[in-house]
């Protein structure tokens, strides 16, 4: 489940809702640069989401280096899925989450 919390975050750092429209993230003294590493990512987009990996490997966010930990590639993973269109964070919740 820790992947699927993590690439959660990463769409949360997108400032989209699963309908696509924009909303604000909560102050964060962090956000606006971490959120360079989700612009040009667009719902629809595929991967390989390259721009990721900085912050996959921060430790200082996750506690651990998830390149190192071998978990990027499950949280890039469920996050494809998470960006997939509209409605796909829910459908992505319901299939994983039991």
């Amino acid at each position: 489940m820790i992947p699927l919390v993590y690439a959660g975050y990463l769409r949360y750092l997108m400032g989209l809702d699963d309908n696509g429209e924009p909303f604000t993230p909560s102050p964060d003294p962090r956000l606006e640069e971490l959120q360079k590493h989700v612009q040009g990512i667009k719902l629809g987009d595929r991967g390989p989401f390259g721009q990721l990996e900085t912050i996959l490997r921060d430790e200082t966010l996750w506690g651990v280096d998830l390149v190192e930990a071998g978990m990027a590639e499950r949280v890039r993973s469920y996050f494809a899925s998470m960006i997939g269109r509209k409605g796909a964070v829910r459908d992505t919740l319901k299939e994983h989450v039991h």
